[in-house]
């Protein structure tokens, strides 16, 4: 009874969670050690000898009740309660997502590496 209740769990947790990464940037050719969050094998065609990253940031949030355009948010005369758009919805959502990339390091190992060894 337990295997199939945590079953059941795993089943819906997985099946709601969503995420991305880095988008754009980790499928990029020059994407380093970023490019292994989404696909290990990057390292192999890695079109960098090294790659030294000591910290990387990435967060977004948004919803679906307060709209404001960009540019505008960062003007003096600004005033979120005027100026921006409001769309109450019995159900309003908001996400958010923050990644975090610490101190980390890849080099890239080619057949001339190892030429120097035989």
């Amino acid at each position: 009874m337990n295997k199939s209740i945590l079953t059941a769990f795993i089943i819906l947790i997985a099946a709601t969670v969503q995420g991305q990464s880095y988008i754009g940037f980790g499928t990029d050719n020059y994407n380093g050690v970023h490019g292994l969050i989404s696909n290990p094998a990057n390292i192999v065609d890695s079109r960098f000898k090294t790659d030294i990253n000591l910290v990387g940031v990435s967060g977004l949030i948004g919803n679906d009740y307060y709209s404001a355009k960009f540019g505008d948010i960062f003007k003096d005369d600004f005033d979120f309660d005027d100026d921006g758009t409001k769309s109450p919805k019995n159900a309003n959502n908001a996400y958010g997502n923050v990644d975090i990339l610490g101190p980390s390091f890849m080099f890239n190992i080619n057949p001339e590496f190892f030429g120097y060894f035989h």
